[in-house]
């Protein structure tokens, strides 16, 4: 494709800023100095942007009914503790109450899938494709595979689980 072709057929594709050019606001929700590591995230348009100090948990791949909708394919989401996660820009973003228990985040400029949080946790679930870099990150299984897609198989080795809660015994 030509790169004329690539900006009719992907035209955020050109506008999409890095993060290392976007100015920091002052919003943030940890301090993540002397955390050692620092992953950082952003949406398609750049007007999300986040870093995680520490540890990210192994991606785990959600094919529940909701996950499926909001992604238009299944959720593959890592973790973290809200005290090693920081917006560095959020003025896209907007958090939809999809339930009771959970809000899940998302760009309103962009609309791109970032982050899935249960109440109360103190923890926020974020959306592996919207991270910079992140050496070292693996998959650790599927869940909610009684939920997946029929036009789909997982052929991939990893540990399947109808739920979650088995999983959720598995890695406790």
């Amino acid at each position: 494709m030509t790169a004329d072709l690539l900006e009719l057929a992907f035209p955020a594709r050109s506008k999409r800023r890095n993060l290392s050019d976007m100015p920091e606001s002052d919003v943030s929700e940890a301090d993540l100095s002397g955390k050692g590591t620092v992953t950082r995230g952003v949406c398609l348009c750049g007007a999300v942007a986040f870093e995680v100090g520490g540890p990210l948990e192994p991606v785990v791949n959600c094919h529940c009914g909701q996950c499926r909708k909001m992604t238009g394919h299944y959720l593959a989401s890592t973790n973290a503790s809200h005290e090693d996660f920081r917006f560095i820009r959020d003025g896209g973003l907007k958090w939809y109450h999809a339930s009771d228990t959970a809000r899940r985040g998302f760009c309103r400029d962009c609309g791109a899938t970032l982050f899935w949080e249960q109440h109360g946790s103190g923890r926020i679930a974020i959306a592996a494709g919207s991270l910079e870099k992140a050496p070292g990150l693996t998959t650790a299984g599927h869940i909610f595979v009684a939920d997946k897609a029929a036009y789909y198989d997982l052929e991939d080795g990893l540990p399947q689980f109808a739920q979650d809660g088995e999983f959720k015994k598995m890695t406790d």
